[in-house]
């Protein structure tokens, strides 16, 4: 976003900050805050799903599998686990 010009008045009206905090979710006693220099409590995770379909033809549909119809039940799915079921 800092390279996009976030920061560039003729562009977005956003002012640079003085200080940048982040802040995460975490069991501790209430009314205390933990601090940590450098980057705490960040993850990056991924993994590979390979779909496979089979072409068709607009006039038989149902003897089609549509990798993209499935990609995107995929990511449909996927969202609705972390905001409806966590």
């Amino acid at each position: 976003m800092i390279d996009d010009g976030l920061y560039d008045p003729k562009r977005h009206a956003v002012p640079i900050p003085d200080v940048c905090l982040g802040q995460h979710v975490f069991p501790t006693l209430a009314g205390q805050i933990d601090t940590k220099l450098g980057t705490v409590m960040s993850a990056a995770n991924s993994f590979k799903i390979t779909i496979y379909g089979r072409g068709g033809h607009g006039s038989s549909p149902h003897l089609a599998i549509d990798p993209v119809l499935i990609a995107s039940y995929i990511v449909v799915r996927l969202q609705t686990i972390v905001s409806r079921e966590v």
